[in-house]
């Protein structure tokens, strides 16, 4: 067992604008669906690695193509080392650029969607380890948000400062952690991502919640597609000489050699490759590499915030199944006001009491 704590800055963690099937299905993660249409509450929560110099890892960008394919489902893919989907892109970019362009529509709401090419487009995701406020039972669970508007509303918040000049607090200290309501809005008109970060509350979580055993390691949460498949649905949806010329020059390692043989006389016009319209679904991520809307996030932050202590509770560790959720506690969550704390009691020794007897253990947090 052991506790890293974050660090604001670590290898990897620039979150710079650069040139769901990628997550492993028995990996838990955050649902924003129908039923937390109003938004939920959740914990983000501390370092699961360090990096050569020993800062805390707390997050982990991923580029990612998404929009790929003809058909109104579109598919995502993680971006790997030598991805043909990636050097098929670069290629076309050189010998015909209008057709990596994407068109735009206006739909009856007045919304702008953009048509992408067969291949899709990159643009980056991040992930977190984050926790439901109120059901830590339910264990850890992935937080996947886009870059744009998501992830930089909170990476705002991290870097950002008080009016005094000192630092915004750590949100993912686990001895006195943050909530972050965060809501999905695919009806809204701009930005569909709203974050609001209120640290006029912070709350001791369970010691699991910080302990790297607990915690997914966000490197290996990722769902790589073999190159070769990757290159058996590009020729699907790309005619062959664009196909062929795109791909020309890719070592590929021997996995199709015929890929790049034989000339290409032509290259298909634009229209040659039909794509579908952005789905509605898909609207989170409808935002073009290179621009950065404003993002949504309110935050209020007192020099000496409220703190309630953790709650009795069994953690499963990644991938193990939950435990059975226990009888429901009003956590009064609304669209305006951060929750209360679900302890049934005010006083941190006996919480902590009732936390070594269910959790077996002789350490408990600090409070």
């Amino acid at each position: 067992m052991s506790i890293i704590r974050a660090s604001k800055r670590f290898e990897g963690s620039e979150l710079k604008p650069r040139s769901n099937t990628y997550i492993k299905s028995d990996v838990r993660s955050v649902s924003f669906g129908k039923e937390e249409k109003d938004g939920i509450f959740l914990f983000i929560l501390g370092a699961y690695k360090e990096d050569s110099n020993g800062n805390g890892v707390w997050y982990r960008p991923l580029k990612i193509r998404d929009n790929f394919g003809t058909q109104m489902t579109k598919e995502k893919f993680a971006v790997q080392p030598n991805c043909p989907l990636e050097y098929f892109e670069n290629k076309v970019r050189g010998f015909a650029p209008n057709m990596c362009k994407p068109t735009e529509t206006q739909d009856e709401n007045g919304r702008i969607r953009r048509t992408y090419p067969a291949w899709g487009r990159s643009t980056w995701r991040v992930l977190y380890n984050a926790a439901y406020f109120g059901k830590f039972e339910k264990g850890v669970h992935v937080l996947d948000l886009p870059q744009s508007g998501g992830a930089s509303a909170i990476d705002e918040f991290v870097r950002g400062q008080q009016p005094d000049k000192t630092d915004n607090p750590d949100i993912t200290n686990y001895e006195a952690a943050i909530p972050v309501h965060i809501k999905l809005d695919l009806g809204a008109s701009g930005q569909p991502w709203k974050i609001r970060i209120d640290g006029s509350r912070v709350y001791t979580l369970p010691q699991e919640l910080a302990d790297t055993d607990y915690l997914y390691n966000l490197d290996d949460v990722i769902n790589f597609v073999p190159a070769a498949a990757l290159i058996q649905k590009l020729k699907e949806v790309v005619p062959m000489d664009i196909f062929r010329k795109g791909l020309d020059g890719y070592d590929n390692g021997g996995l199709l050699p015929e890929i790049a043989t034989g000339p290409v006389t032509s290259v298909a016009p634009h229209h040659a490759i039909k794509p579908a319209p952005v789905a509605a679904a898909e609207a989170e991520d409808d935002i073009p590499m290179g621009e950065t809307p404003t993002p949504v996030v309110a935050t209020q932050v007192i020099p000496k915030p409220v703190k309630s202590v953790a709650p009795a509770v069994v953690i499963p560790k990644p991938n193990k199944a939950p435990a059975a959720a226990p009888a429901p506690v009003d956590t009064d969550q609304d669209d305006t006001v951060v929750p209360v704390n679900p302890v049934a009691t005010t006083s941190v020794a006996t919480a902590m009491a009732a936390a070594r007897a269910a959790l077996g253990r002789n350490a408990v947090p600090r409070s």
